[in-house]
């Protein structure tokens, strides 16, 4: 999220700087506690933000003089994203699996310069001998798509061996993209 103002003035004592929250009722600090920026700055650049197209921000700012006293605040926008291209295609850095304890954990990354990741989503398969006269081989589902938010690693016990891990990565404004990757068993 992107907040422009005016600069403030104080003839007496000059800005020393200006302080800000961002929140879903007034005044409040649920998506960024209190935060202060330089005296000359006019605007500040907040993400990633768990907010979606179309919900209401509090965004609060006030101008601190050197005699420590600060100006009104501000009120209320609505955040609308100007947003129509999805993630990056999540990069998974690491994904195995330990037979001895059971043990499946990945990381991955992927970016959004626009609405920012709002979630990851992960979905996780093994890969069977199909029961069919050729023996193909097939994918069955072990772990259906879970979000894990804006986390970027997963660690869960599974029963069974992992073949691939797939991770999804979904903007502010719903576009997704995803990348797979075969499972090393340690």
């Amino acid at each position: 999220m992107l907040a422009r103002w005016q600069a403030a003035e104080d003839r007496e004592s000059d800005i020393l700087h200006y302080v800000y929250c961002l929140g879903r009722t007034p005044l409040g600090t649920e998506l960024r506690d209190w935060d202060t920026i330089p005296p000359r700055a006019v605007r500040v650049r907040a993400s990633p933000l768990p907010v979606s197209n179309g919900d209401t921000v509090f965004f609060t700012i006030r101008a601190v003089n050197h005699a420590r006293l600060h100006s009104q605040d501000t009120g209320s926008c609505v955040v609308a994203f100007l947003d129509t291209t999805p993630p990056s295609r999540p990069s998974i850095s690491s994904a195995t699996y330990t037979p001895g304890d059971s043990v499946f954990s990945a990381r991955w990354s992927a970016s959004d310069n626009q609405s920012g990741v709002a979630d990851y989503q992960y979905q996780i398969e093994k890969e069977d001998v199909g029961p069919y006269p050729d023996f193909k081989k097939v994918r069955r589902v072990l772990v259906e798509w879970t979000s894990t938010g804006t986390q970027t690693r997963v660690r869960a016990k599974l029963g069974a061996a992992p073949a691939y891990i797939t991770v999804k990565a979904v903007n502010g404004v719903g576009l997704t993209a995803q990348s797979e990757s075969r499972v090393a068993v340690e």
